[in-house]
């Protein structure tokens, strides 16, 4: 109303203040980008996904210099298909071209367009400077001079880097769920449920983020993350949150063992398996007719049952106990 006509747009001032303050914070804070990255690590972490794994770390390797070489093509205007980023060989054997994989429309709106920085840093502002009519001197001034405050005070460069942090963490697991067979719509959704997507929150914390609480956005992400490893993989899940007693107690019924007998069947296991909080009972029986353990390590992210000859990932144990 008023504002807009006296060129400066007072809820426009407003955004432009809390996108500047949040770039700051999170991008212009080394603290901050290694939080990013150790929670980027925890997100695949509980994904069931360990970057650290040999395999899956060439995988992050490959999607980094991938990344690289395509951020430098985009600014030069070349097309992402005419570039070669190299390739990736999947579970079957067949070969994964990642410069088709990054060109294809739906791969990029969620794994490239949808980090922190893009959604809610400098590239909310350029989107606001767009929106800004020609009545609105004032305000596109402002807006001009934290575009140059950004680029020379090196805001501009650390924005660039928090992106490529979360847009690496995407591209690698989303490839790595191409290995695994998935198609490019399904790995793309696995990602949007496994990581945060800060451009495809509601509107309610959209305005929230404006009037209430600047950095709104990572709860409610986080959250909604939690919720669907809670439904996709529960039991991985409840080990995670080392609710073993919980879990514990949900296998009573199919055990026919006493409490007491459980409790007396941990202490039983070999010392690398007494580990309070990380081990549980199960109602399956190795050859020697005693009760298998299942045990989370921190890392690497497995699971062991004793009795076997090798680690078993969490997914595995989950549908085999399912």
């Amino acid at each position: 109303g008023e504002n807009s006509k006296a060129g400066w747009s007072l809820p426009g001032m407003i955004e432009a203040a809390v996108i500047m303050n949040k770039t700051a914070m999170t991008a212009g804070n080394p603290y901050t980008h290694g939080q990013n990255v150790i929670g980027n690590g925890v997100f695949l972490w509980a994904a069931g996904w360990n970057p650290l794994d040999t395999k899956n770390f060439q995988t992050v390797r490959s999607a980094g210099k991938a990344y690289v070489q395509w951020s430098k093509a985009e600014k030069e205007g070349k097309l992402v298909s005419q570039l070669d980023l190299g390739t990736l060989t999947t579970d079957a054997g067949k070969t994964i071209n990642i410069a088709e994989e990054i060109a294809d429309p739906i791969v990029r709106g969620i794994i490239l367009e949808s980090n922190l920085m893009e959604a809610e840093g400098l590239g909310a502002l350029e989107r606001l400077l767009e929106r800004a009519d020609d009545s609105q001197l004032f305000l596109k001034a402002v807006l001009k001079g934290a575009k140059k405050v950004a680029q020379k005070t090196g805001l501009a460069k650390a924005s660039r880097l928090y992106m490529a942090e979360d847009d690496v963490t995407k591209l690698s697991y989303y490839l790595g769920m191409r290995q695994k067979g998935m198609s490019r719509q399904l790995a793309a959704l696995e990602v949007s449920r496994r990581l945060p997507m800060y451009s495809h929150i509601g509107r309610t914390i959209k305005k929230s983020r404006q009037w209430i609480y600047p950095w709104m956005s990572f709860p409610v992400e986080a959250m909604r993350i939690t919720k669907n490893n809670l439904m996709d993989n529960p039991m991985r899940q409840i080990m995670l949150f080392h609710a073993h007693k919980g879990l514990q107690a949900m296998a009573y019924p199919f055990m026919e063992e006493s409490s007491q007998g459980i409790e007396e069947s941990k202490r039983n296991l070999p010392m690398w398996g007494q580990r309070p909080g990380r081990t549980i009972m199960t109602p399956f029986k190795d050859s020697n007719d005693n009760l298998r353990s299942m045990t989370l390590n921190w890392l690497p992210h497995t699971a062991m049952l004793p009795g076997t000859d090798a680690p078993v990932h969490p997914v595995s144990v989950a549908h085999h106990m399912e």
